[in-house]
């Protein structure tokens, strides 16, 4: 076996004519090799902890518990409100539906008592659909409008708003009034985490330098 540079052979090894000499214990070499300090590092294949959102402080004295606002587009069928006025500057209430005519004016055959003292809103949208229909028979060109208190009902179809985009009249007034709504979210403030444990030593007697510094990027 050829001599690899001067870490000797074992003298078991050395041939007839003494060719392979001092043996192993005359010259054995304490580093035969380098070792470089900068780690091939495997690629993450999967995110299993990782930040989800905005981060929030909850500040002492305040509890376990985060509140927020959280508040709705005009456009959005959550956004149910009392404060809706028709095109015709008549209230609308939540959860009924309205009927006009071709010409804008209120359809209110069969209409129930919205709340208003007045019958004049549909409970459910089937009722309100038959009187469209029984008023296009009128004149072609009826709508209906949720009352809501959102612009359309909160629908973003155009074949569901049909002709109800808001319109103002020569005169003025309040007329087309929208509301606004926003809801409440709370979640409770949980401590989730993991752990690895290690003592100084262990970093001390350790080959490789700068072994806390993985950890920490390792866990973190």
């Amino acid at each position: 076996m050829p001599q690899k540079f001067n870490q000797g052979v074992d003298t078991s090894s050395i041939d007839v004519d003494n060719s392979q000499v001092p043996s192993q214990a005359d010259s054995y070499q304490i580093h035969d090799k380098h070792w470089s300090r900068r780690a091939v590092i495997e690629a993450k294949k999967k995110k299993t902890f990782s930040q989800m959102g905005d981060k929030l402080t909850q500040p002492k004295h305040y509890g376990d518990k985060m509140v927020k606002y959280h508040e709705f587009p005009i456009l959005d069928a959550r956004n149910v409100n009392d404060q809706g006025i028709d095109a015709n500057g008549v209230k609308m209430y939540a959860s009924f539906w309205y009927v006009y005519n071709a010409d804008g004016s209120a359809y209110v055959v069969g209409a129930v008592d919205d709340g208003s003292g007045n019958a004049i809103g549909y409970a459910t949208y089937e009722t309100a659909r038959t009187a469209q229909i029984a008023s296009d028979a009128i004149a072609v060109g009826a709508t209906i409008k949720s009352g809501q208190g959102n612009l359309f009902g909160g629908s973003k179809d155009l074949l569901v708003q049909n002709g109800s985009f808001p319109a103002l009249t020569e005169e003025g007034g309040m007329v087309n009034r929208v509301g606004m709504k926003r809801g409440i979210i709370e979640a409770t403030v949980t401590e989730f985490g993991f752990y690895m444990s290690f003592t100084k030593k262990s970093l001390d007697m350790d080959t490789e330098k700068g072994l806390l510094s993985r950890y920490v990027r390792g866990v973190g």
